[in-house]
């Protein structure tokens, strides 16, 4: 939170001036530490220099500690290295001394101009915060009495106007106040997301220009002598024109010249210099920024009898035609007028065809400076000089196991090629297979590439081409009966359009033509249902669809077009009406049935790589029971597969079947006894039973085979330290976190360790170093877990554990049943973790109500034993007997229930003898509590499994959406019943979070009963 923040300008006549930046921040978690840890300060050493008054941290006990000189370097930016040339920019680097949450930080920078960029004229622009939390701001402007200003500020943004000393002084005041996610919430329901548009200009705007021409003068000056050709640049042009007959042609080889030979640097107009480098410099340099780049094709072009103008411009927004000021603009190309054509170019992006301009320069106004002649304002092209086309045909084959075999082919021109010429021009060509992976998989199609053939990314004469083979084992899930499929590949994007807007034109964007051409084929059990053909036609653009299966083969082709760039505010409802029918067919699915096979199995004469694929496939979608099935079938048939079995251990790990992962990974060693990674997961499975000394002798046969093992020495070393042997421990940690100095978890159990050994500065060390290399939540809430068992320095504790719950409660604020991601499986049970340690730090400071709200909501939400242990002490000290006997009795049948708790359960029943009746009757209890009835809602019998969302409100919890996700069709319509189902669950403070939970509805046909049992987190490995 900024508490103060304070910008003061003062220009002189002359053009010299200062910029002092004055700010109090209030930091209130480690992510700000880490966010304000560092201060860096850009300049221009050539006119500026950055002096640093002070910098320094108010603790909390009222003390201060400064940044002494030390902490402040003055350092080269990392560009230099890459482009020696470019030394005029640098940065001003300043550590803050023992920043800690709670703490505020206070600074003062003053950027002092010494030599004018323009002699004689000043410029400013400034933006009030619009984002986080800013209580005061203000902003200060300085200059002459005298002096003929241009100010334009944004309505109610009027400042207000003192003079002194012959002095004008503007003063503003402003703030922001970061609302919070219900107050976001509330708006949302209030208005309709709306397309993002352009940043408007700044909230304030100075310059002493009078006009866009005397702008356009001054900088014409600084280049006129830069782009002047020499005898080389003479012989160069004449060279690369030779045989050349027409002006474009002509033009164009300059061009083809200095865009892909001639490294662009990218640095924004204006940063470091004004002035570019001498044409001859360039040359020679084969590097530049834009203005570099501009002037050696300009000074080409000269040489060549052409007459180029200088295009500045602003890639991020609109520019204010009322302001004449150098900061609007932040890059700079070429434009050559050519009877009455103008020819634009572009040469920074490297690779782009001739006269093509980025999307983000086109349609704008920008200042064009010709070298003689008068500068002004012109709109840039709208349209690419050709038609955005691009055509993509995937062509594949399905196996019985879902696995799809394809070839890819794409075939580009215009913006999505300009695109895809610059990510292959700039991905190392060792890369270009996993890029185009990655590439794939973002499209939605994962899988393992080869055959790659790409275009040439400089070769801008021809449509840019790429093709490749694909194979995705996962393509869709085999082992049910019916699945819906998306079509491969087959995005199509247009311009979004806001139906609250009746005023301004609707921008389609330039005319493009998409063409999808698909063709899979099936194994014969399988049957398919095409989607529904669809065709719509407009004036401004046209779309069709179509779609057929004929015996196995399945195809699809669909065809966009559109015509105009943009069209009258009135037709505003026919384009959103045009573009929602577009996109509703491209979510169309393709539908896939075996419901007239048997119950799906695998064929007899099936492969042992395709069984092992498939397999992998299944663990990859989170399918562990078919992966383990398929596991099975592969190691019965060939019991030496070199990797089954430590693959079939794994997946009977994550359903906690621990005794066949032991097994498995007996037999995995058993093929191989030098395989240190099959001993070091019998270590872990051994571990997870707290059979602790057969995980010592499986661990160090592991260290015996690799001594350098990191893992086998950390895992041995974290084995110890569950089992309370802190001195051997320490010892194999401590050989683990020199073998892997970057691991973060490694640094935690080391702490812990120290801490267990009484060697507090140490494990703070150790704490300390693990935030160094990873400040995350799961960071914070292990730290805060290990000082909350230990009891001691719980101040940091309850900070890191509030850091850890805050962050993962934020993360969940936008949870949604319509995009979920495996990640946001993880964070509920990271939510889980982490109420439960933030409780125990409550616990351990005495604060039993805090206490028990957040580690109540950890038990109920994830049953873990260890956490069940937790809340029937704290029920105990409250004095709730019968709610301790409660609690521990089912925790006894939680996950992984700890040594200690059944010892505490016989001390409360009356002894051991009576533990194991306590235990049995309150088993089915557990369930209990995460079952939701529903009542007599259904006709029918079955079963299906659902997502919902479980939101805080003020009423309490409630569930806000729920999904179908597989199960029997027939129970789909209880969906809404679900939403509007009661459920009993405490979220432990006001923070509004979200959390997902699935579980399995069944329906009785008798009764019509139907009940919601929810799985735990750690059960739920898909979001499918």
């Amino acid at each position: 939170m900024v508490e103060k923040l304070r910008t003061s300008y003062r220009f002189e006549n002359n053009g010299t001036g200062r910029r002092e930046i004055y700010a109090r921040i209030k930091v209130q978690s480690e992510a700000g530490v880490e966010q304000w840890g560092q201060l860096v300060w850009g300049y221009n050493s050539a006119n500026e220099k950055i002096e640093v008054p002070y910098v320094r941290v108010l603790k909390a006990d009222g003390s201060k500690i400064a940044a002494s000189p030390d902490a402040i370097q003055d350092l080269s930016i990392p560009l230099e290295k890459e482009a020696p040339v470019y030394t005029d920019y640098r940065q001003k680097h300043v550590t803050v001394p023992g920043l800690r949450p709670g703490e505020e930080l206070e600074y003062d920078f003053v950027t002092v101009t010494h030599t004018a960029l323009a002699p004689g004229q000043f410029w400013m622009e400034h933006d009030f915060a619009q984002s986080g939390t800013v209580l005061d701001e203000q902003l200060e402007l300085d200059v002459p009495k005298e002096r003929a200003i241009k100010l334009k500020t944004k309505p109610g943004n009027d400042p207000k106007i003192t003079e002194t000393n012959g002095r004008s002084i503007y003063t503003w005041t402003s703030s922001h106040i970061e609302p919070d996610e219900t107050d976001k919430e509330k708006d949302k329901d209030k208005k309709k997301e709306k397309p993002k548009k352009e940043p408007d200009p700044p909230a304030v705007q100075m310059t002493t220009f009078a006009s866009w021409e005397q702008m356009g003068h001054w900088y014409a000056g600084l280049e006129k002598d830069r782009r002047q050709p020499d005898a080389e640049i003479r012989a160069k042009a004449a060279a690369l024109i030779a045989g050349k007959t027409t002006d474009l042609d002509k033009i164009q080889a300059l061009y083809d010249y200095v865009a892909p030979n001639f490294r662009y640097i990218s640095l924004s107009f204006g940063v470091g210099r004004f002035q570019p480098h001498s044409a001859e410099d360039v040359l020679h340099n084969e590097y530049g920024d834009c203005k570099d780049k501009h002037t050696l094709l300009a000074s080409l072009l000269e040489a060549s009898g052409y007459h180029a103008s200088s295009v500045l411009i602003n890639s991020g927004r609109k520019i204010d035609a009322d302001v004449a000021s150098p900061s609007q603009f932040d890059h700079v190309f070429t434009m050559v007028p050519l009877g009455k054509e103008e020819v634009f170019m572009d040469s920074t992006t490297e690779v782009a065809p001739f006269r093509l301009l980025a999307p983000v320069l086109r349609d704008k106004q920008a200042l064009i400076i010709p070298q003689e002649g008068t500068p002004h304002l012109e709109k840039t092209p709208a349209d690419p000089p050709m038609m955005n086309r691009q055509f993509s045909e995937v062509n594949g084959k399905v196996t019985e196991l879902g696995k799809l075999e394809a070839h890819v082919r794409y075939e580009m021109r215009g913006d999505t090629e300009l695109y895809m010429r610059m990510l292959f021009r700039h991905v190392p060509r060792n890369k270009w297979t996993d890029w185009v992976k990655s590439i794939s998989a973002y499209s939605g199609l994962g899988g393992e590439v080869s055959d790659l053939n790409v275009s040439d990314p400089t070769a801008t004469h021809e449509p840019f081409k790429l093709e490749y083979k694909i194979s995705a084992a996962n393509f869709f899930d085999w082992s049910k009966k019916k699945a819906d499929l998306m079509l491969p590949l087959s995005q199509i994007s247009m311009a979004e359009a806001n139906d609250d807007d009746d005023t301004d034109p609707v921008k389609i964007g330039s005319p493009v033509e998409y063409v999808y051409r698909l063709r899979l084929e099936f194994p014969a059990k399988y049957s398919e249902r095409a989607p529904l053909p669809f065709s719509m036609k407009r004036d401004y653009a046209r779309y069709e669809a179509s779609y057929k299966v004929e015996g196995t083969v399945f195809t699809a082709e669909r065809d966009l077009t559109t015509s105009i760039n943009e069209m009258p505010a009135a037709r505003n409802s026919d384009y959103i009406a045009f573009r929602r029918a577009v996109l509703a067919d491209a979510g169309q699915h393709l539908s896939i049935d075996s419901s007239a096979a048997p119950t799906p199995t695998l064929s007899a004469d099936l492969k042992g790589d395709e069984l092992y694929d498939a397999a992998k496939a299944a663990a990859e979608r989170g399918d562990f029971k078919t992966s383990i099935e398929l596991l099975q079938k592969l190691v019965a048939a060939d019991p030496k597969h070199k990797t089954a079995w430590m693959d079939l251990g794994r997946d009977y790990m994550v359903l906690r079947q621990t005794d066949d992962a032991v097994n498995a990974f007996k037999k995995q060693a058993e093929l191989n006894p030098y395989d240190e990674f099959a001993y070091g997961a019998l270590g872990w499975a051994y571990t997870t039973e707290r059979k602790y000394d057969e995980a010592a002798t499986a661990f160090g046969k592991a260290i015996e085979i690799n001594p350098l093992s990191d893992y086998a020495h950390g895992a041995l070393g974290a084995m110890y330290q569950e089992s309370r042997q802190y001195d051997k421990a320490a010892a194999e940690l401590e050989k683990a976190a020199s073998l892997k100095a970057d691991d973060a978890g490694l640094q935690i159990n080391l702490g812990n360790a120290y801490l267990n050994l009484g060697q507090d500065d140490k494990a703070l060390a150790a704490f300390d170093r693990a935030v160094q290399i990873s400040a995350t939540p799961e960071v914070w809430n292990d730290i805060a877990y290990q000082l909350s068992l230990k009891q001691v320095h719980l101040d940091r504790a309850q900070q890191y554990a509030e850091s850890a719950v805050t962050a993962i409660a934020n993360a969940l604020r936008n949870l949604t049943v319509d995009q979920l991601s495996d990640r946001d499986l993880a964070l509920v049970s990271e939510l889980d973790a982490n109420w439960d340690t933030l409780g125990w730090v409550y616990f351990a400071r005495g604060d039993m109500a805090k206490a028990e709200k957040y580690v109540n909501a950890a038990w109920l939400l994830g049953e873990h034993g260890e956490v069940g242990d937790h809340l029937a002490q704290i029920y105990e000290k409250r004095g709730r007997k019968d709610a301790a006997i409660n609690t521990y009795a089912m925790a006894m049948s939680g996950i992984r229930p700890t040594l200690e708790t059944r010892g505490r359960l016989a001390a409360l029943v009356g002894g051991e003898a009576k533990v194991p009746a306590a235990i049995e009757q309150h088993r089915m209890a557990l369930q209990a509590t995460r079952t939701i009835k529903l009542g007599k809602i259904a006709q029918t019998a079955g079963t299906a499994e659902f997502f919902v969302v479980v939101a805080s409100s003020p009423t309490g919890s409630k569930i806000e959406t729920a999904k179908f996700i597989s199960g029997e069709e027939k129970l789909k319509p209880l969906t809404e019943n679900l939403r509007n189902a009661k459920i009993d669950f405490s979220f432990p403070d006001d923070v509004p979070t979200k959390i997902l939970r699935r579980g399995i509805l069944t329906c009785t046909k008798d009764s019509g009963e139907c009940e919601f049992v929810m799985m735990l987190p750690e059960d739920v490995h898909s979001v499918n």
